[in-house]
Order: structure tokens, then sequence, then C-alpha cells
């Protein structure tokens, strides 16, 4: 494997006297058709955030382009551009700071004589297909500490928000630690450390102006803390609205805790704001064996961590989501989201639906996800009289119950922690009829009513055009989660997206399958592993296409279709099938095995063998473990539909 490049901008930035130079002869992308074969553009996408700082402890620095491409051959190389110097890397490698395979180049430490905002761009060169330019990204250069960074402190038992923030402890006057972190980020200087004490902080306000920062503002838990020390919470769910907001351009929070049980989303105020989450999390209150706490609304946290917003980019690194939704973000890097749903949901209205991605994102669904229908945190019961069968439950203060109930809860009274199957819902008197006799429960007693929420692990939804996905190391598990829908509708597509070493294990016994629907062009699916349920084109939808589509050196369950299996615009190479027959009046029909190929008419046999030389462990690839996500010396033996993957998912 390649040994990464170092880079540094050019001699002309670094005798520049002022401290930003910024897209300085910016290279352009030339749209370069190379070779022969698919006329895919290069997808690619790199490691870190869009916007960030380097300072003098984090020495040299690695970044990584992780990319694919529809022609077995993968990228020629990535040529680097930091402020007029270049270098080109043409081998991967495996990133020792982030575990991304790559083309990576190193920013150099050492060589630095001037600090200041840094542009990196990648263009990367496939053997066939377009070229692709992605950046710029921003680096605040800060090796020497030329640049003051000002220090600011909260503490929410100490301080107050009429202090200046100068101090971590209270001094006399003014001078003292602000009491919230809204405060704070509305009030630091541009480029400010805001270190957190520990302490919960109840953040009800979403006031103050909204800062055009030019540099990344950093809100930190303090030293010495873990996570967990510092949590950010609210009095109440929907006070003052249902999402936190960010009211600055550019900002990153480090170590921080965020409490779901009051809040619904996180939402960057600023339409193009960049904001970077490392270490932190993102977690329901009540625990991980919910209920989940977000009430059902398109428009709410039913979907959505972070909320959409035109331009908006949200980066998570090395973070924690539990028992909530996880989408919203753009890239997720070494992020875990356990007891989760909707985890990479891509919707109408979201918009900056290019560069998005996943570089070692693991999530779980291990049991049925239920998901509250009213905003309130819980509902009043009234009155309970039962009518054999069932039991009419009335609530008091008027709820608001956005769907229909499955299931109802109770949390307090004599039927604390019971629970009775929904059997019908009058809005309007405020009522919900549960099967059996619940008679027992009493004016002033408190309960959930959820229905079970069908979850899509990975949704590319109606409405929107998106291009340019990569995902990398990504798996989701779960009992209910249909795996993957392309569904943009007629009119619109999804292009240029790859998914490589990724597993979806699908191991329940619902209905749920992954879906191909509508327009799909230069989708590249490449070593991953798609066990427990089928995959299936819906060629019969209105709409359908596919254009210079790849499937190759992955493991399936079934692969089949609705109407005629596709006939063109898509190879299927290499590939091994757990079990099943393909359906349409098109397929080859009977059963599949290892090194089966299907060959739709008009498409030109590619060379087959993984060009990825890691697994989804990272583990190197051996002798003739090419097929799927995890490294194998040889395919497993075809098992019975449905079962659990976990025997060779080691």
């Amino acid at each position: 494997m390649a040994i990464t490049s170092l880079i540094f901008p050019s001699s002309a930035w670094l005798s520049d006297p002022g401290l930003t130079w910024t897209g300085r002869t910016a290279p352009t992308e030339s749209g370069l058709a190379r070779g022969a074969g698919f006329n895919q553009k290069a997808i690619a996408l790199p490691d870190v955030p869009r916007r960030f700082w380097l300072e003098a402890g984090d020495g040299d620095f690695e970044v990584t382009v992780a990319a694919d491409h529809a022609d077995s051959a993968w990228i020629e190389e990535v040529e680097f551009w930091l402020e007029g110097s270049t270098v080109t890397v043409t081998e991967t490698s495996l990133s020792a700071r982030t575990g991304v395979e790559g083309f990576s180049c190193v920013i150099d430490a050492s060589a630095t004589t001037s600090d200041g905002d840094a542009e990196l761009y990648a263009t990367i060169r496939p053997v066939n297909g377009y070229e692709r330019l992605i950046g710029p990204i921003t680096i605040h250069l800060n090796y020497n500490g030329t640049i003051s960074r000002a220090a600011r402190y909260v503490d929410w038992s100490s301080g107050d928000d009429s202090y200046d923030g100068t101090s971590a402890t209270y001094i006399s006057g003014t001078t003292g630690p602000w009491k919230t972190i809204n405060k704070a980020q509305t009030t630091a200087p541009d480029g400010a450390v805001v270190n957190v004490a520990a302490g919960t902080y109840l953040e009800d306000s979403n006031s103050g102006g909204i800062s055009a920062n030019d540099r990344v503002l950093t809100i930190r838990a303090a030293d010495g803390l873990a996570l967990g020390d510092v949590i950010v919470d609210r009095t109440s769910r929907d006070s003052p609205a249902s999402y936190l907001q960010i009211r600055r351009r550019y900002a990153e929070f480090i170590g921080i805790a965020f409490d779901h049980a009051r809040i619904d989303m996180i939402w960057g105020a600023y339409p193009t704001g960049v904001y970077n989450f490392v270490g932190c999390s993102f977690i329901d209150g009540n625990g991980l064996q919910g209920p989940q706490t977000s009430y059902y609304a398109p428009t709410q946290a039913g979907q959505y961590l972070f909320r959409p917003n035109e331009g908006q980019w949200n980066f998570l690194q090395d973070c924690s989501i539990a028992n909530y939704v996880a989408a919203g973000a753009h890239i997720y890097l070494n992020t875990t989201a356990e007891v989760s749903a909707d985890s990479l949901f891509y919707d109408t209205g979201q918009a900056g639906l290019e560069y998005n991605g996943a570089f070692g994102f693991t999530v779980s669904q291990p049991s049925e996800f239920p998901q509250r229908i009213h905003p309130e945190t819980s509902l009043t019961v009234s009155s309970a009289v039962y009518s054999d069968p069932n039991t009419v439950i009335t609530f008091s203060d008027t709820p608001d119950l956005a769907k229909t109930a499955e299931t109802l809860k109770f949390l307090t009274g004599t039927l604390a922690g019971q629970e009775f199957t929904a059997v019908s819902q009058d809005n309007g008197a405020d009522t919900i009829t549960v099967s059996g006799d619940a008679s027992a429960a009493g004016s002033g007693d408190t309960a959930w009513a959820w229905l079970i929420f069908h979850a899509d692990s990975m949704q590319f939804a109606a409405g929107n055009d998106y291009e340019n996905l990569l995902f990398q190391r990504y798996k989701a598990t779960g009992i209910t989660s249909q795996p993957w829908l392309f569904q943009p509708w007629t009119g619109n597509y999804v292009k240029d997206l790859a998914m490589q070493n990724c597993i979806f294990d699908q191991y329940g016994g619902g209905n749920e399958i992954s879906q191909w629907r509508d327009e799909h062009v230069h989708i590249v699916i490449r070593n991953v592993t798609h066990t427990g349920t089928e995959t299936t084109f819906r060629a019969d939808s209105g709409g359908f296409a596919l254009t210079d589509c790849l499937i190759v050196d992955s493991v399936w369950n079934t692969m089949d279709s609705t109407g005629t299996f596709p006939s063109s615009g898509i190879t299927i190479d290499n590939n091994w099938f757990e079990a099943g027959l393909e359906r349409g009046t098109n397929s080859d029909g009977g059963s599949v095995n290892y090194d089966s190929e299907y060959y739709p008419s008009g498409i030109t046999k590619i060379s087959t063998g993984s060009v990825l030389g890691y697994d989804y462990y990272n583990r190197a690839r051996q002798g003739s473990s090419i097929v799927g996500a995890v490294a194998l010396q040889s395919a497993p033996a075809p098992r019975t539909y449905p079962s659990n993957s976990a025997a060779y998912l080691l």
C-alpha cells in the first residue's frame, strides 16, 4: 500500500504577511472524460469536516479521500492542492487516524512558518469516467499559535449570563463564567474556545444574535471531564421550540452529551452553517428500554436528529446515539447508533444532498422501534370505563395525537408498567380504546401511546435529486428495518452513489425488503453483505430506470424484480446468493450460488476481483476472500431463508 505524501502551502502562501489567504488560484474541475467505459463521475468524499482547526498539539495531520467508481480498476490518482502546492497519490492506504481506506496526504506541521486559513482541494481522476473536484475544505492553520483564540467559560452551578464569561470562577463585578451554552455561542468572539464545566444545562432559549463568524467556535467539555459530565437538556420538551438551535455559522462541539428526552432536533440557524460534533452523545434520557420519546410527525424529530436546512452541513466523528433517530448528518465517521432507526434518511426539504456518506457507522435496531404519537411527555388519564371486552380511556388536557396508537403503556398508578393494545381512537373525544380491562387506571395516572415505527436503515425519499454519496463500512442490523430504499420519485434520481464494505442484516420475520425504485444512475455496490431479506428492483413502478449501475463481489440473500427483471443498464457480476428464486419474466430462474453471474443484455462483462484491500473490520483481504464485506477464505455454504447471518459475520 502507498505511503501518504506530505503537503504544505506554497512558499508564496507562507510569505503573505496577512493571516488569511483563501481560494488563491483555486483549481477548477475540468469535467474531463478519461478512458473508455462507464460514463460515471468519480464518487469521492474526504474524512474531515468542511472547516476545522489544526493547532500546535495536532502535529502532522492526515487527510484521506475515499473513492469508488464503476470501473473495476477504480481510481487512477488523487491530486491534493493546498494553497499553491500539490501532491499526487496513486495508491490507496488505510488511514491510521480514521480507518478510512482511500488516498491520503499529510499536512506537514514542521514546514509551517505562518498561520492562517488555507483551502484544501482534491481532484479525483478515474481510469475511466469523469474527474471530480471536492473542496474547498477550509483549515484554520494555527501551528504557531499566532491566531488568537479567546478562552471563555460556562458553569451552570456558579455562572450567570450577565457575567462576561472570561473566568472559570466568579472573581468580582461581572467577571465570571456564563451560565448557559446559548449565551456562550451567541456572545463568544470569533474562533474562541468555550470551556464548559460539569453539569446539566437547561438550554431553554433559542434567542440571541446569529453570528456569521469566519472561524469555527469550539464548545468543549472542560479538561478532565468524561462524556456525560456535561449534559445539554431542557426544562420541557417544546419550550421554546421543538429544536435546539445553534446560532453560529461555524461551530464544533467536543465531549458534550445531548439528552433527547426533551430535545427533538438540533438545528443550525445559519443557512450555510458547518457544525462538527466530535466525541459527543445523543441519547434519550429515558434509557434504552424506551419507548422512543420523539413523537411521530413528518416535520419533527420522528425522522431527524438534525433538522434539514438549506445548505447546512453536519459532521459526526466518534459519536454515539442511543434510543433515538440518527438521520440528518452529512458525514458519519466511526459513530454508533444503538436502538435507532432511519439512520441514513434523506428527504424532501433537506438541501445539500451532495457529499453525504458514512465511514464506519454502525446502527442496530434489536427490537421493534416504538415511537410516541404525542408531543406531550406523557398523557394524563381522566377516566377509564370498561365494557367487555374493551376499556375506553379518556385523557385530560386535550392531547395532540398525531397518529393512530398501536399500544398504550401506563407509567404511573395501579397499572404502571402494563401495556394494552389499542383498538380505536377518537381524537375529538380525547379517547383511546384498548383491548382488555384497564379500568384500574385512575384519574391523574400517566401513560404513553405509541406505534411501531417502520424504519429504513438507508432511505432516499421523495422529491429530491441525490448525487455523490459514498458509504464505506456502514453496518445496519435490525429486526424490522428495511435495509435500503431508493425512492426519489418520478422526475428525480439517485446518482453517483457507492456502497463498499457495508453490511445489511435484517434478521426479523417481517416483510421489509431493500428496494430500487424510480431512476438510478451510476449506482455502485461493491463488497456488500446483504442478508436476511431480499433485494428487489421495482421495475413495474413508474419512472423506473437503470443507467450504468454495477453490483459486484457481494453476498445476497436473494435478488429479484417486480415485473420484468432489468435487462439493461446494470451489471451483476461475481456475487454469491444465499437462497431463493429470482422472479420476473426475464429472470434465469432456479437457484444461484457462489460465482454466479447475471448479465442483462447490452452490458459488457468487466473483470472481476475485489479492488478493496480491506474488509469491513479493516482486515486485509487474502486469497479468495473477495466477496462480501467480511474477509473470508472461501464462501460459506448456502443457508435456508430466512436466517440470522451472524454465523459468518464474525
